[in-house]
Protein backbone atom coordinates (compact mmCIF):
# COMPACT_ATOMS: atom_id res chain seq x y z
CA UNK A 1 0.00 0.00 0.00
CA UNK A 2 1.26 3.46 -0.85
CA UNK A 3 1.29 6.29 1.63
CA UNK A 4 -0.86 9.21 0.46
CA UNK A 5 1.82 11.61 1.72
CA UNK A 6 4.32 10.05 -0.68
CA UNK A 7 1.83 10.28 -3.53
CA UNK A 8 1.20 13.96 -2.73
CA UNK A 9 4.88 14.78 -2.37
CA UNK A 10 6.19 12.92 -5.41
CA UNK A 11 3.32 12.20 -7.81
CA UNK A 12 5.51 11.96 -10.92
CA UNK A 13 7.86 9.46 -9.30
CA UNK A 14 4.92 7.38 -8.08
CA UNK A 15 3.32 7.49 -11.55
CA UNK A 16 6.56 6.32 -13.14
CA UNK A 17 6.92 3.43 -10.73
CA UNK A 18 3.28 2.40 -11.06
CA UNK A 19 3.50 2.57 -14.85
CA UNK A 20 6.05 -0.25 -14.64
CA UNK A 21 3.31 -2.54 -13.33
CA UNK A 22 0.63 -1.29 -15.72
CA UNK A 23 -1.16 1.21 -13.51
CA UNK A 24 -2.77 4.06 -15.42
CA UNK A 25 -1.50 7.56 -14.60
CA UNK A 26 -5.06 8.89 -14.98
CA UNK A 27 -6.13 6.79 -12.00
CA UNK A 28 -3.45 8.41 -9.84
CA UNK A 29 -4.53 11.83 -11.09
CA UNK A 30 -8.11 10.99 -10.12
CA UNK A 31 -6.90 9.91 -6.67
CA UNK A 32 -4.99 13.17 -6.21
CA UNK A 33 -8.02 15.18 -7.31
CA UNK A 34 -10.28 13.30 -4.89
CA UNK A 35 -7.72 13.81 -2.12
CA UNK A 36 -7.55 17.55 -2.87
CA UNK A 37 -11.35 17.84 -2.75
CA UNK A 38 -11.46 15.85 0.51
CA UNK A 39 -8.85 18.09 2.11
CA UNK A 40 -10.75 21.20 0.99
CA UNK A 41 -13.98 19.79 2.42
CA UNK A 42 -12.27 19.02 5.74
CA UNK A 43 -10.90 22.55 5.85
CA UNK A 44 -14.37 23.96 5.25
CA UNK A 45 -15.79 21.66 7.91
CA UNK A 46 -13.23 22.84 10.46
CA UNK A 47 -14.06 26.46 9.67
CA UNK A 48 -17.76 25.80 10.16
CA UNK A 49 -17.10 24.02 13.45
CA UNK A 50 -15.06 27.00 14.64
CA UNK A 51 -17.91 29.35 13.70
CA UNK A 52 -20.37 27.15 15.57
CA UNK A 53 -18.13 27.15 18.63
CA UNK A 54 -17.83 30.93 18.52
CA UNK A 55 -21.61 31.30 18.17
CA UNK A 56 -22.19 28.93 21.09
CA UNK A 57 -19.81 30.93 23.26
CA UNK A 58 -21.55 34.17 22.29
CA UNK A 59 -24.94 32.70 23.17
CA UNK A 60 -23.59 31.45 26.50
CA UNK A 61 -22.16 34.87 27.29
CA UNK A 62 -25.44 36.59 26.43
CA UNK A 63 -27.38 34.18 28.62
CA UNK A 64 -24.93 34.71 31.47
CA UNK A 65 -25.27 38.49 31.18
CA UNK A 66 -29.06 38.23 30.98
CA UNK A 67 -29.16 36.04 34.10
CA UNK A 68 -26.84 38.36 35.99
CA UNK A 69 -28.92 41.44 35.21
CA UNK A 70 -32.26 39.78 35.97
Amino acid sequence: MLDIRLIRAEPERVKAELAKVGFQAAELDALLDADRRRREALHTLEQLRAERTDASKAIRDLRTRASASA
